[in-house]
């Protein structure tokens, strides 16, 4: 990936072209994105791949011989896998082990290396998150953790390594010792600081990060929830990317409840959860959510008194 960043860079300054020249009005490629791709940190779609060989004036198959077209078919199962949460619900988990198999049995043996990862990513979190199965997970984080640790700066794969870490960390039977809080508070620091970093097709990559330190934090302290909420409800704004908004306002009326003691705010954000489970049409959500309201209102009364 820098081998072709740098390919592209050397050519663009033969040709004596500015980085605001090569973008002009920024509609197919944005400044921010050029220098990302220059630097060897994000993999060109196959759209922007063809703006930057227009713009150099080469074929786009000699600009990366390498680069791979994916099979529609075979992207839209993994968008499905990445993007749809199974809220505990057998149906949908049968239906993404039943993608997780077509994936491995038409496609898989034939996929880049990049994919074939992120593939893997993907089951050892489904693995973990339906079956409490925490030998993939573990074993992906032992290769590939303690590199991602020293980067600044993160890629697309590695939110979905550290992802991997944080549901681990967010579980309910984990006890969180003190040196991965302090490896978690690293991390949740980075990424914060990163979210406008990442191109709006894999904002709901960290809007899930996002929703993952909640969980990590409300089990060490409420210090950073105005932040990652406030945040959390600036990217769905800017996807118009609605589905984990019930979610969100879960995580609204728990901090109202919970830390600032207001039944009546946190109230109408179960309202609102709701409203948005029905807008997105997933009745078991909403049985979810109810449960959690009430199990909720039980621990703030009790406390209360």
């Amino acid at each position: 990936m820098r081998e072709f960043g740098e390919k592209i860079k050397r050519l663009r300054l033969a040709k004596k072209i500015s980085r605001s020249e090569f973008c002009g009005d920024e509609s197919e490629l944005s400044i921010r994105q050029l220098i990302r791709i220059e630097n060897g940190e994000s993999r060109p779609t196959l759209t922007k791949l063809k703006y930057i060989a227009e713009r150099l004036g080469v074929e786009d198959y000699k600009l990366m011989p390498s680069y791979i077209e994916l099979d529609k078919e075979y992207l839209e199962l993994k968008y499905f896998l990445m993007r749809t949460p199974t809220y505990e619900d057998e149906t949908i988990a049968q239906k993404k082990e039943s993608v997780f198999d077509k994936i491995f049995e038409e496609y898989y043996d034939r996929l880049p290396e990049e994919e074939r990862f992120i593939i893997d990513v993907l089951q050892a979190y489904d693995d973990f998150g339906w079956w409490n199965d925490d030998s993939n997970l573990g074993m992906i984080l032992q290769e590939y953790f303690d590199h991602i640790l020293l980067k600044s700066k993160y890629e697309v794969n590695d939110i979905l390594i550290i992802k991997l870490f944080l549901v681990r960390l967010v579980h309910q039977d984990t006890i969180i010792d003190e040196i991965e809080v302090n490896t978690f508070l690293v991390i949740a620091d980075k990424i914060l600081q990163q979210v406008e970093m990442f191109d709006i097709e894999y904002s709901f990559l960290i809007r899930d990060s996002l929703l993952l330190l909640l969980g990590i934090f409300e089990k060490i302290n409420y210090s950073q929830f105005e932040d990652i909420l406030y945040k959390l409800n600036e990217i769905t704004s800017k996807s118009y990317d609605y589905q984990k908004k019930p979610i969100i306002r879960l995580w609204e009326w728990r901090y109202a409840l919970f830390v600032k003691k207001d039944y009546s705010v946190a109230e109408n954000y179960f309202q609102e959860a709701k409203i948005f489970a029905r807008m997105i049409d997933n009745s078991h959500l909403i049985e979810q959510l109810e449960k959690q309201w009430q199990h909720d209102l039980q621990d703030f009364f009790k406390n209360k008194h």
